[in-house]
Formats: structure tokens, C-alpha cells, sequence
């Protein structure tokens, strides 16, 4: 089984592209992974993960939200961004 493809690009107002080095928020829904998406994320940063993860006393510089993404319904914070507007650009949670 191979690992999920992820794009991460980041747009300045200047209209400069680029990845950057580490991502203001994290969405880790990979167990194989999920140590390494801590360390990715910006000092500052949210980072989104599964409950049976327990990433959360990795580092006190992020913010983490356990998020069971086995259970899908009004009150999940995937489903609260999924029906907020896609195009305005922002993520709500």
C-alpha cells in the first residue's frame, strides 16, 4: 500500500509561488507518517490528527486538535471545513 500524494504550495500577494519548508496547518491522517507531519509543522501551527494517533505532547510550540476521522458527521472539524465556503480561501474549524 503506498503512501497518499500530497501537494503543499504557498501564494504570496506578490504572486510569487513556492513549498514552503514547514505548513502553517497539518491534517496528519497517516500513522506511518504522523511523527514526521508534527515536526513539519510551523512553530505557531494547528495540526489536525486521528485520535488513536496521541501525537499531541510531541511539542508545545503547536496547537493540536484530535479529531476522530473514523466518525464522520456535523460535529467532526472535516466536516465543519468541507461545508464552509471552498472557494473564499480561508479554513474555518
Amino acid at each position: 500500500q503506498g503512501l497518499p500524494t500530497w501537494y503543499v504550495i504557498r501564494v504570496c500577494e506578490d504572486g510569487w509561488v513556492a513549498p514552503p519548508h514547514q505548513s502553517d496547518v497539518v491534517i496528519s491522517m497517516n500513522r506511518d507518517t504522523a511523527r514526521e507531519d508534527v515536526m513539519k509543522c510551523a512553530a505557531g501551527g494547528i495540526l489536525l490528527y486521528d485520535a488513536p494517533f496521541e501525537l499531541s505532547g510531541l511539542r508545545d510550540d503547536v496547537t493540536f486538535f484530535i479529531e476522530p476521522f473514523g466518525v464522520v458527521d456535523e460535529n467532526n472539524a472535516l466536516a465543519r471545513c468541507e461545508a464552509a465556503d471552498a472557494g473564499s480561501g480561508e479554513l474555518r474549524v
